[in-house]
């Protein structure tokens, strides 16, 4: 068994590179479970329904230019089409079956910035995949 330290964890947002602004990443993959039960049955029943994704990112907010976190989320949350990801867990520069990653389109559904008189402005962002998340062993970052 192979374990991971997150500080090698990679974001690509389109082709920005993201990752130097980032203190957390999660991606939950959901799936519907639609009740099958009948009369008559003496436990519920499921089938599976539809899959769906969201991509949380937050962390240290930067507007200086135009690769800046702020640039590239606003951007993609401006775009009127879909923006496509990369997360990489493994922070390898091509994914083998050891150190998948993780990649599709999405648009970005919340991006907000934070700042407190004695802190550090910062940023959180919820990116609605559209479409699958496709588990990659092959290609390169």
């Amino acid at each position: 068994m192979a374990f991971v330290a997150g500080k090698g964890y990679k974001v690509k947002i389109g082709s920005d590179e993201v990752t130097s602004y980032l203190t957390n990443v999660s991606q939950p993959l959901t799936k519907d479970a639609l009740e099958t039960t009948t009369m008559g049955d003496s436990a519920r029943d499921y089938i599976e329904g539809l899959k769906g994704a969201t991509i949380s990112l937050s962390g240290r907010w930067d507007g200086a230019g135009a690769t800046a976190i702020d640039a590239v989320l606003h951007t993609a949350y401006a775009n009127s089409s879909l923006v496509t990801f990369s997360l990489n867990p493994t922070g390898v520069a091509t994914f083998t079956t050891s150190a998948p990653g993780y990649t599709g389109s999405m648009i970005v559904t919340n991006y907000e910035h934070n700042a407190a008189f004695d802190g550090v402005v910062s940023f959180s962002a919820t990116l609605q995949v559209s479409g699958t998340v496709t588990r990659d062993t092959s290609g390169a970052y």
